[in-house]
C-alpha cells in the first residue's frame, strides 16, 4: 500500500485500498439484509388477504396486522440508529438481521391473531436497523462509485419483492392453509445474511476513527485490502504505521471518554446525546427530510397495498402473475436511477423530482382505471425516486450522526406506511389516488429544500458549505464533526483570520526579501567599484616601485652620472 500523505480523506482510503473481493461480499451479506425489507412489506400484502378469510379477520384487523410491522420499524428506527451511531454499525446489523429471522420463523408457528400481532411487531423492530446496513456499505465506498453501489442494493429490494410472489404461488397459491410454511421461507434469506454478517461484515472505519480507534481502523482496513498473512512482521508495521498516518490526517485524533454500555442508563444517555447532536444539525435541515420520508412511505407502501388489492379477486384468489410483472417494474427502476444519479445535469436531487413528477400521474390513473400498464409505469418511476432517496439521505449526515439521522427519517416512512393500509382498505380507490398525488408535491416541494449531495465526501461533511474543507494556502483545515452548528462557524471564522493574518504576514515577509535584496544588490555595486579602486592603486604602487629599481639611461656609453662628476672637477680646476 503506498504512503498516503496527512491530507487524504478516509474516502481516498478506501478508494485506493479496499479489494474487490471484500467489496463483493459486503454487498452481498448487506444485500441479503436489505432485501429482507422487500420481503416482509411484500409479504403483508399476501398474508394479509389470506388471513382475511382464513380467520374471518375484519379489516380494522387486516389493517393492524399489517401496520403492526410499520410500528416495530417505527420503534426500531428510534433506537437503532443512535445505539449503531454510540456502539458501532456492526454489532447493530447482526442483530437486527438476528430479530428478523427469529421474529420471522416464529410468526409461521403462531396460533392467534394477537400472538402474530405480536411476532410480526418483533419483525419489524428488526427491519427498523435496515439503515444500518445501507449506512455501513455507504461508509466502506469511495464517493466515485458511492450512488451506484448503493444503488445495486435496490436489486436485493427488488429480488426480495419478486421472491415473495414465487414463494407465495407454490405455498397458499396450492393452499391457504400452507400460509405458515410461506411465512418461514420468507424468513430465510435474513437467515443467511445473519451469518455472512457475522463472517463478512467488519466495524466501518470512518466510525472507529471517528471515535479515535485509530489501531483498529487500521487493522480493518488492512484486513479488507487482503494483505493479512501475507505480509513478514516488519512489513506490517510499516504498513500500519503509513496508514495511521493517513487517518490520522483526516480525523480528529483524540479519543472520547469510555462509556458504560451494559446499563439501561447508560443506553438512554447514548440516545439522548445521539439525539441532542441531531437537533444541533438544524431543524431546517432536518424537518423536510422528515416530511420527503413520510410522503414517500404512504405512498409506496399505499401503492403495494393497492396492487394487490386490485388484483385480489371476491374469492381471495391472487393473480400471481401482474403482481410479479408490477414488482419487476422495480428494476427498471433502479437501472434507470443508477444511470441518472450521478449525472451532472441531475443528480440526487434533480433524479428524484423528474421521478416523482412522472410516478404521480400513472398512480392516480391506476387507482382510478386498475390497468396494467399504469401500474407497471408508476412503480418504475416511484421505486426510482426512493432508491435515490435512500442514497441521497445518509450522505447529507456526518458520521457521528449518519445512523441517527438516517434511521430517524426511516422512521418517518413507517409512520406513512403504517397510516397506508387504513386508507387503502376504507376509502375510495380514486381518492387514494388523489391522497397520493398530493403527497408527491409536498415531497416535491420539500425536495426543493434540500441540498445536493452530489460528489460529496461522507468524512467531510459540514454545515452546507460546498468544500468540505476550508483552504488556507496550500493546506486544508478540517474540523471534527462532532463540532455543533455554531461551533463549526466559529472554527471557520477563525480560520478565515488566520488564513488573512498568515497573508499579511507573507506579503510584509515579501516587501522586506525585497528591501533586503535591493540593499544586497547595491553592497555588490559597492565592493565591484572598491575592488577596482583596488586594482587601480595595485597598479599604481607596481609602476612606483619599478621605476625606482630601474638605473638611469646611459648618454653615448657614459653614465649621465659620471658626465656631471667630471665636470663638476673640471669647473674646480
Amino acid at each position: 500500500m503506498p504512503s498516503i500523505s496527512s491530507q487524504a480523506s478516509i474516502d481516498h482510503v478506501m478508494s485506493t485500498n479496499i479489494s474487490p473481493l471484500f467489496r463483493r461480499k459486503l454487498q452481498l451479506a448487506c444485500g441479503l439484509c436489505f432485501a429482507s425489507d422487500g420481503i416482509e412489506i411484500t409479504l403483508l400484502s399476501f398474508l394479509s388477504f389470506v388471513l382475511k378469510m382464513q380467520w374471518g379477520l375484519t379489516n380494522n384487523q387486516t389493517a393492524w396486522l399489517t401496520s403492526s410491522v410499520f410500528l416495530g420499524m417505527l420503534t426500531g428506527s428510534l433506537f437503532w440508529g443512535p445505539l449503531a451511531d454510540a456502539y458501532g454499525r456492526r454489532p447493530i446489523f447482526f442483530l437486527s438481521c438476528c430479530i428478523i429471522t427469529f421474529g420471522g420463523f416464529l410468526s409461521g408457528l403462531m396460533p392467534t391473531y394477537d400472538l402474530l400481532c405480536f411476532s410480526r411487531f418483533a419483525v419489524g423492530i428488526g427491519v427498523g436497523g435496515l439503515t444500518i446496513p445501507f449506512d455501513i456499505l455507504a461508509e466502506f465506498t469511495p464517493t466515485h462509485d458511492r450512488a451506484q453501489r448503493l444503488l445495486y442494493l435496490d436489486y436485493f429490494w427488488s429480488a426480495g419483492a419478486i421472491l415473495v410472489p414465487i414463494l407465495a404461488w407454490i405455498t397458499i397459491g396450492v393452499s391457504h392453509s400452507l400460509w405458515r410454511v410461506f411465512v418461514i421461507l420468507c424468513s430465510i434469506p435474513c437467515g443467511i445474511a445473519c451469518v455472512l454478517a457475522y463472517k463478512w461484515v467488519p466495524e466501518s472505519p470512518q466510525w472507529l476513527t471517528e471515535k479515535g480507534r485509530l489501531e483498529e481502523a487500521d487493522l480493518i482496513i488492512k484486513k479488507a485490502s487482503g494483505w493479512v498473512g501475507d505480509l513478514t512482521e516488519e512489513e506490517s508495521i510499516d504498513k500500519e504505521s503509513q496508514m495511521s498516518d493517513s487517518v490520522r490526517g483526516s480525523i480528529p485524533t483524540e479519543p472520547k471518554h469510555v462509556r458504560e454500555r451494559t446499563t439501561f442508563l447508560g443506553l438512554v444517555k447514548e440516545w439522548k446525546e445521539s439525539m441532542t447532536k441531531l437537533r444541533d444539525f438544524g431543524w431546517e435541515r432536518i424537518i423536510p427530510i422528515w416530511v420527503i420520508w413520510f410522503c414517500f412511505g404512504y405512498c409506496y407502501y399505499g401503492f403495494i397495498l393497492t396492487i394487490s388489492k386490485v388484483f385480489a379477486s371476491d374469492e381471495f384468489e391472487f393473480e400471481f402473475r401482474p403482481i410479479m410483472i408490477s414488482c419487476f417494474a422495480e428494476i427498471i427502476g433502479t437501472t434507470i436511477a443508477i444511470l441518472l444519479i450521478d449525472h451532472p445535469l441531475f443528480g440526487r436531487i434533480g433524479t428524484s423530482i423528474v421521478f416523482f413528477s412522472i410516478s404521480a400521474p400513472f398512480i392516480y390513473r391506476f387507482c382510478v382505471y386498475g390497468n396494467l400498464l399504469y401500474a407497471f409505469v408508476a412503480r418504475v418511476f416511484l421505486f426510482g425516486a426512493v432508491a435515490v432517496i435512500w442514497v441521497a439521505t445518509p450522505e447529507m449526515f456526518p458520521t457521528e450522526i449518519r445512523a441517527t439521522g438516517h434511521g430517524s427519517a426511516n422512521s418517518f416512512t413507517r409512520i406513512g406506511a403504517m397510516v397506508a393500509p387504513f386508507s387503502v382498505s376504507n376509502l375510495d380507490m380514486q381518492l387514494n389516488g388523489w391522497i397520493f398525488v398530493f403527497l408527491i408535491i409536498i415531497t416535491l416541494c420539500c425536495l426543493l429544500c434540500t441540498e445536493e449531495t452530489l460528489g460529496k465526501d461522507l468524512d467531510r461533511q459540514n454545515d452546507g458549505e460546498e468544500e468540505d474543507d476550508l483552504t488556507v494556502g496550500d493546506s486544508k483545515v478540517y474540523y471534527p464533526p462532532e463540532l455543533s452548528n455554531k461551533q463549526a462557524n466559529e472554527a471557520v471564522e477563525e480560520a478565515s483570520t488566520a488564513k488573512r493574518v498568515a497573508e499579511e504576514e507573507v506579503d510584509r515577509l515579501k516587501e522586506e526579501l525585497k528591501k533586503e535584496k535591493e540593499a544586497a544588490e547595491a553592497a555588490e555595486a559597492k565592493v565591484e567599484k572598491l575592488e577596482v579602486s583596488q586594482r587601480a592603486l595595485e597598479t599604481h604602487i607596481l609602476v612606483k616601485t619599478k621605476a625606482k629599481r630601474t638605473p638611469p639611461p646611459k648618454r653615448g656609453g657614459v653614465q649621465l652620472s659620471e658626465q656631471r662628476k667630471m665636470k663638476k672637477e673640471n669647473n674646480i680646476v
